[in-house]
């Protein structure tokens, strides 16, 4: 398989556009250390934005004012979970996220006022109740405290909104390159209909849908949609449709209402695809394949099955550095049948 050389970051420092700090019941907030849930105290993190530390040591100054509990994963008691911190590379601006494990948040006008006296990019802040004691990280109820509902930020000519709940590649820049090897790997023409399989809220599918005649967007997560139509308005893009529903069930349905896809594009989570997915790609067979993934290994048992028969073969692999300091890469392969 031809393996391009990996398009690098050319900024390796503070490049992470989003945080998720975690507390423990003697005070600390900070960081897992690896392998583990004890809390590694942070100050400052040389990959993520430098303004956080104003915002940890408001945050630190909160907590102890009001007296405020940290949840504890053992007894499952307490409010607070974890501080996420979000930024705008567009416009700088921050959007800070308080999880709790409860609704009643105490003082939260105080809250907002030391955070935004401490650090006054900060343009909303949010508070996710997340009741539940699992590893999700945010929960579906999620109240404004402070400021905008969401931030906006840009990549190549698109913009997004981006909430709470959002997901949005944590490296923007690369971010960039990695949705061009995609575009550059589809090599559309704009007569193409593509289906985006695991859109989330549609970043990649906008992209596609610049030289696209007709774009479909399919995920199972229907708030992560309700992004991807908002962004799709928001670009004035109106040849994108976006479906509700797994990879399994929803494209077979539009192969049976004709609509015929060119090229497919999937960007599945780390655990790759299951074998009914590839299945109905297989089934599809659609004249190009485009694979992001972010787990080589995944990656190399789902390329397995779809070069098996002889039915498609790789023609390149294009590697994207998002993390940088980490073994992590993700990967665009692109596929053509014959």
């Amino acid at each position: 398989i031809q393996v391009n050389p990996i398009i690098g970051l050319k900024e390796p420092f503070r490049f992470r556009n989003k945080a998720v700090y975690q507390l423990s019941q003697n005070g600390k907030l900070g960081l897992y250390e690896r392998g583990s849930h004890r809390v590694v105290p942070v100050d400052d993190c040389l990959v993520q934005d430098e303004r956080h530390a104003q915002i940890i040591k408001a945050f630190r100054g909160y907590l102890e004012a009001f007296g405020v509990s940290i949840y504890h994963e053992t007894q499952r008691a307490g409010m607070v979970k974890h501080l996420v911190i979000r930024r705008s590379d567009a416009t700088r601006e921050l959007m800070v996220t308080v999880v709790t494990s409860k609704a009643k948040l105490p003082m939260t006008k105080k809250l907002a006022e030391m955070l935004v006296e401490a650090c006054p990019e900060v343009t909303s802040v949010h508070q996710s109740i997340q009741p539940e004691h699992t590893s999700k990280i945010l929960g579906d109820t999620v109240k404004c405290l402070y400021g905008k509902a969401h931030l906006v930020d840009q990549i190549g000519s698109l913009s997004f909104q981006i909430s709470p709940l959002s997901f949005f590649q944590v490296n923007s820049a690369q971010a960039y390159h990695l949705y061009q090897a995609a575009l550059e790997a589809a090599d559309l023409k704009g007569t193409e209909t593509v289906f985006d399989f695991y859109c989330g809220t549609g970043t990649l599918t906008l992209f596609l849908a610049q030289r696209a005649k007709s774009v479909y967007g399919i995920e199972l997560n229907g708030a992560a949609l309700e992004d991807a139509r908002i962004n799709a308005s928001h670009n004035q893009i109106n040849h994108a449709q976006f479906i509700v529903g797994s990879v399994e069930e929803a494209a077979p349905a539009l192969m049976e209402k004709g609509v015929v896809a060119d090229v497919i594009v999937l960007d599945p989570p780390r655990s790759g695809c299951t074998a009914e997915v590839l299945d109905t790609l297989l089934q599809m067979a659609p004249r190009t394949i485009v694979y992001v993934s972010c787990k080589p290994s995944t990656l190399a048992r789902d390329l397995k099955t779809l070069c098996a028969d002889g039915t498609y073969h790789v023609a390149y692999a294009q590697p994207v550095d998002m993390f940088g300091h980490t073994t992590g890469v993700e990967t665009v392969v692109k596929l053509v049948r014959g």
